[in-house]
């Protein structure tokens, strides 16, 4: 290879490192805390997602999605940072939910959550997300603590 330089190639792996790192945690978390019957939904739920995330990767390797180390240009250094960004925001929003879950209780925390995801993530209209909001709030309390007769969980400052 005379006066060609050899390219280093990278496979963007982390993405699914770091799911698959999150389904082991929660799957050894939900095996070891809940008892036999609880624990069958986030076992399934976290089964699903592994088998999901290890095709996930397997696919990421199959395509190539393989981006050239030297020979990155400003635009392409500039679509991967916007898009790591909004992978940290969709993340962070998540994690802020379950946290506002088991601070304030989930009839608070869901229209919270859906009001941030729809206008900032989705980037529609605060209208509409607060109407989304509303109304998912009254259909959880409706099905669950009327229909169900189940108390939902109200949070640690609310308890």
């Amino acid at each position: 290879m005379s006066g060609q330089a050899n390219e280093k190639r990278e496979i963007s792996y982390l993405p699914s490192v770091v799911i698959l790192l999150f389904i082991v945690g929660y799957l050894v978390t939900g095996y070891l805390t809940l008892d036999e019957t609880t624990r069958l939904v986030p076992l399934m739920a976290a089964g699903v997602t592994l088998v999901l995330a290890l095709l996930d990767g397997f696919t990421t390797v199959r395509r190539g999605q393989i981006s050239d180390e030297g020979k990155t240009s400003a635009v392409d250094r500039s679509a991967a940072t916007a898009t790591r960004r909004r992978a940290v925001l969709a993340v962070s929003t998540v994690a802020g939910g379950v946290a506002a879950i088991y601070l304030v209780g989930f009839l608070v925390a869901m229209p919270l959550y859906l009001f941030a995801s729809i206008t900032y993530l989705g980037k529609q209209s605060a209208k509409l997300a607060v109407i989304a909001a509303l109304l998912t709030m009254l259909s959880i309390y409706l099905v669950f603590e009327v229909a169900l007769s189940y108390k939902l969980f109200p949070g640690v400052l609310f308890s």
